[in-house]
């Protein structure tokens, strides 16, 4: 099982952010506690039949969540501990912003049990930074960076943006190349994704010519994955690369459809067949824990099979590894060649997908491939 811990403060909010963040002060933060460990206790014993209290990943995002403050973090680590079992090689992720934590704090993670870093880089150039409404420097990175490895931590991710404003293929390529040269055990590279009522989009509607196009995007896509596979980073999802043995088993859980709880103010769980999402509102989520009264869910939708099947395969194909004909049959108790045959075989036709037989690409039909065989994206699909 694995565990996504919402903390959605922020000192500010970027100007292409859609997630769920805001600035509080301490009184609030407090009030979050107090309903974030009612939530932890009730989800510990609602599981607990169906899915035990194993937890193998756990996962701090926000938001920023150094902005709870490292006695709060201790506090609240040691309440996952109490009311889950942690395994011994749990992979323990916390997202940090480089202008919101310093080197004290970071050793205080470190021995609060914090074993990954996800850092929220996005570029090297500090004027784009400042453009995006990030609130740290190039130097402040690498500053964080450093106090990060002389703390102890071993396991660090890197976030780099694609496709921003202001960006060039040169420039996106050095901001790759610097970070690599750093050497992190992951990286992450996503393109800019222009969310609606975000000051981004009102942006790109009055100024669309200083956003890189969609062909130089493209581009940007490509130079990473030659760069990072040149330096012996394994792509090992659509936009995400590792160094060997550190690919993020939380995300990796993510798409490969595994069941996870999500606790704290919208944040999502799956335990097949229900998806659900908290409460955004944090008045009606306070009141909730604290009282029972109002909504606990904002939204809570119940999978039918094939809306299930459907999610599995588009998860799965995000994966470079792609999706096991066995894992199928194990989940469904159906074989994919009657549910998905004729759709595959088309796609398979047109190159979108290929088939890998026992570490062999292969041309043969779904239905003559043997169930250690996998189907995986091509560089079309």
């Amino acid at each position: 099982m694995m565990l996504y811990v919402h903390i959605p403060f922020c000192i500010s909010k970027c100007k292409y952010c859609d997630f769920l963040s805001f600035y509080a002060d301490d009184n609030v933060k407090d009030d979050y506690m107090r309903a974030l460990f009612k939530e932890i206790e009730t989800v510990s014993e609602e599981i607990k039949e169906k899915y035990g209290r194993r937890l193998t990943s756990i996962y701090l995002g926000g938001g920023t969540p150094p902005m709870l403050g490292t006695d709060r973090i201790q506090k609240l680590l040691k309440k996952i501990r109490d009311s889950f079992v942690i395994t011994e090689d749990c992979e323990i992720t916390m997202e940090i912003n480089p202008a919101s934590i310093d080197v004290v704090s970071l050793r205080s993670l470190y021995r609060a049990g914090i074993n990954r870093l996800s850092i929220g880089l996005q570029t090297t150039e500090d004027e784009i930074l400042e453009f995006i409404g990030r609130t740290h420097t190039f130097d402040d990175f690498l500053q964080v960076y450093a106090d990060a490895r002389y703390v102890g931590f071993n396991n660090i991710s890197v976030d780099l943006m694609a496709a921003l404003p202001g960006q060039t293929l040169e420039s996106y390529a050095e901001s790759v190349r610097s970070v690599i040269s750093r050497g992190p055990e992951h990286i992450s590279c996503y393109s800019l994704s222009i969310e609606d009522k975000t000051p981004m989009s009102r942006i790109f509607e009055r100024h669309p010519e200083i956003f890189p196009d969609e062909e130089t995007d493209r581009k940007m896509y490509r130079i990473t994955k030659r760069l990072l596979k040149e330096a012996g980073y394994k792509r090992y999802e659509i936009s995400n690369y590792s160094l060997p043995g550190k690919e993020s088993r939380h995300n990796n859980g993510y798409w490969t459809n595994l069941p996870y709880v999500g606790v704290g103010l919208g944040a999502s769980s799956y335990l097949y067949p229900h998806r659900r999402k908290n409460v955004a509102d944090m008045e009606t989520y306070l009141t909730y824990w604290d009282s029972g009264k109002g909504e606990r869910y904002g939204e809570d939708i119940e999978l039918k099979e094939k809306d299930s099947m459907a999610e599995f395969f588009y998860l799965g194909l995000r994966r470079m590894e792609g999706i096991y004909i066995e894992d199928f049959k194990y989940r469904f108790d159906k074989e994919m060649v009657d549910v998905y045959g004729d759709v595959l075989d088309r796609l398979q036709e047109q190159k979108l997908i290929t088939y890998v037989n026992r570490g062999v690409r292969s041309d043969l039909p779904l239905g003559e491939l043997s169930g250690k065989s996998r189907i995986r994206l091509t560089e079309y699909g």
